[in-house]
């Protein structure tokens, strides 16, 4: 079977961990954090609000409005963005893309 994950960065929507962010299949960062990192979580069971931001070879995550990751020298700069979760099912809507460097 084909691999179908790109090369690409990954920001975890699971619920212990949602905000963090790491390479993919070859993918890289610097600087980001791993495992769980936001302390202020939402109630378990409620929609969380996940903006990232990819510009200048750097991604921030912001999670309910706070930041909380930010990483510096990514690769690719550009293309996939993985949302990922695992455990149980994770349900996204109003997904926007937007491109920065356009007004």
């Amino acid at each position: 079977m084909q691999d179908r994950w790109p090369r690409s960065l990954e920001i975890q929507g699971h619920y212990g961990e949602a905000g963090s962010l790491f390479g993919v299949r070859g993918g890289e960062v610097t600087g980001a954090r791993r495992g769980p990192i936001d302390k202020h979580r939402i109630p378990f069971g409620s929609c969380d609000h996940v903006e990232v931001r990819s510009q200048g070879g750097e991604v921030t995550v912001i999670l309910n409005g706070r930041e909380v990751n930010h990483g510096i020298v990514v690769s690719p700069k550009e293309g996939a963005v993985c949302l990922q979760t695992e455990g149980w099912p994770l349900y996204y809507r109003n997904v926007e893309i937007r491109d920065l460097t356009r007004n």
